[in-house]
C-alpha cells in the first residue's frame, strides 16, 4: 500500500525514494547515509477528547500559540498545521468519541541540517549525494533529534488546545529505524502498532487501525503501516460556523458530504478497498478500523504563522 500524495512526492519518488516504505542499504561496516534522507520529525499525533471544544475557546488557544510560542528544547515552536498537507482537525468516531488529530513537523530544526556537508557523486544514473563518516553520524545524531523533537512538539500544542486530550498515538512517519534503515512517509516500528492514523484521500473521512502486518528487512522484522496521504482534504459538504482570525480560519460541520474520490482522483483508494485490503494484510480478518469524521478543521490564511 504506498504513499496516496504523489504532488508532494515527486520528487523524492523520481530520486529512488519508496515514500510510503522503508530504505535500506549498506552493510554493517557501511559509513555513510544517503543524503536525500527527508528526516524532518514530520509525523502525526492522535488524541482522545472529551468533548469538542467551543469554537472561541479554540481560536484563543491557538491564536495565544501563534502569538506566544511554547518552546522546545529552548527553541520557539514555529506552527506549520495548516501549510501543504499539515493539517489540525477534530473528528468523531461511530461510537461518538471524538479526537483530536495533528499532523506538523520541526522546521524549527532545518539550519541544523543544512549545516552537515554532503558529498556529490556522479553515477549513471544521475548525481546523488552521501553524508560520510562524521557527516553520517551527524545526521543520525539530528535524524533522532528531530524526531523527538517532533513528538514534543506535537504532545505541548494538543495539550494547549485541549487539556484533558488523551494521546493515544504520537510517531513520526519520517523516521531513521536503524543506521541503514529509513521510513519514509510510514510508521514503522518491532512491535505491532496501535491506534494508527490514515488520511485515505481526498473526500474521505481518516481512519484508525491496528496493524500486525510485518515487513522482513536486512536489519530484521518491521510493523509498517503507510500514512496515505497524510492530507486532511475533506471537502465538507456543508459548513455550519466559520471563524475567522487574522491568522487562521476555523469551520465546524454540521455533517459532512464526501465526494467519491474516485470520481477525481482515479489512483486514489476507496474507504471499502482500504478495509478490504487491512483485511487481508493483517493477521487477523478483524482487525480493527474506525473511521473518524471530521467535526472541525483548522486552516492558516495564507502567508501567516
Amino acid at each position: 500500500m504506498p504513499d496516496f500524495s504523489p504532488s508532494l512526492n515527486e520528487a523524492r519518488i523520481r530520486e529512488g525514494l519508496p515514500v510510503g516504505g522503508i530504505l535500506g542499504w549498506g552493510t554493517p561496516d557501511t559509513h555513510f547515509m544517503p543524503g536525500i534522507l527527508p528526516s524532518n520529525g514530520c509525523g502525526i499525533l492522535v488524541a482522545k477528547v472529551r468533548a469538542l471544544p467551543r469554537i472561541q475557546e479554540l481560536v484563543e488557544s491557538v491564536a495565544g500559540l501563534a502569538e506566544k510560542p511554547p518552546l522546545v528544547d529552548s527553541r520557539p515552536v514555529i506552527w506549520d498545521a495548516g501549510r501543504k498537507n499539515h493539517f489540525l482537525n477534530f473528528y468523531r468516531d461511530d461510537e461518538g468519541t471524538y479526537y483530536i488529530v495533528l499532523h506538523c513537523s520541526a522546521p524549527e530544526l532545518r539550519d541544523t541540517l543544512q549545516s552537515l556537508t554532503k558529498t556529490s557523486y556522479d553515477t549513471p544514473h544521475g548525481s546523488i549525494s552521501l553524508f560520510e563518516d562524521g557527516s553520517a553520524e551527524g545526521f543520525r545524531k539530528f535524524a533522532k533529534q528531530a524526531e523527538e523533537f517532533g513528538n514534543k512538539k506535537r504532545e505541548i500544542i494538543c495539550m494547549a488546545i485541549a487539556s484533558d486530550a488523551n494521546i493515544i498515538f504520537n510517531r513520526p512517519h519520517m523516521e531513521l529505524i536503524s543506521d541503514r534503515c529509513f521510513a519514509i512517509g510510514c510508521y514503522a516500528s518491532s512491535l505491532p502498532i496501535a491506534d494508527v492514523p490514515i488520511m485515505v484521500a481526498p473526500g474521505q473521512p481518516a481512519l484508525l487501525v491496528d496493524c500486525s502486518n510485518v515487513i522482513e528487512t536486512p536489519q530484521g522484522p518491521i510493523y509498517a503501516v503507510p500514512h496515505g496521504t497524510g492530507n486532511a482534504m475533506t471537502r465538507p459538504g456543508r459548513i455550519s460556523y466559520v471563524e475567522r482570525h487574522s491568522t487562521f480560519v476555523v469551520e465546524r460541520r454540521e455533517t459532512a458530504v464526501y465526494d467519491v474520490a474516485s470520481q477525481v482522483f482515479d489512483s486514489f483508494p476507496t474507504l471499502d478497498q482500504v478495509g478490504s485490503h487491512f483485511a487481508k494484510w493483517t493477521d487477523s480478518p478483524d482487525a480493527r478500523l474506525r473511521q473518524l469524521q471530521p467535526i472541525i478543521e483548522l486552516k492558516l490564511q495564507k502567508g501567516k504563522f
